[in-house]
């Protein structure tokens, strides 16, 4: 988990998905907007996993993967999970993950 300077609040959601450039993978959505500090927010949606215990696993494998892609990093990663995901979380997801926050970075 990121420390909280580190995360974005509800209206900052509003503000990047309006004005934040959009990239793709089979099972990510990154939205990406250039900032001084670093800020980031995983969202798996409802419709991904229905109880809230599996969302927060998954939300947890994904911090976890992501803290050391973003190390010395800059700016704001909102990584969307889409239906068509792993939900095990394997090394090709990983992978996945790594190579879509590789592409901005």
């Amino acid at each position: 988990m990121f420390k909280k300077r580190n995360r974005i609040n509800g209206s900052g959601f509003e503000h990047y998905f309006k004005t934040g450039k959009r990239l793709h993978s089979p099972s990510f959505t990154l939205v990406y907007s250039d900032e001084q500090h670093l800020k980031v927010a995983v969202v798996v949606p409802k419709k991904v996993i229905k109880t809230a215990i599996g969302r927060n696993r998954l939300r947890r494998q994904m911090y976890h993967v992501l803290k050391p892609a973003l190390s010395g990093a800059t700016g704001v990663f909102i990584i969307i999970v889409k239906k068509t995901a792993d939900l095990q979380f394997t090394d090709t997801t990983k992978q996945e993950l790594v190579a879509l926050v590789g592409r901005v970075t």
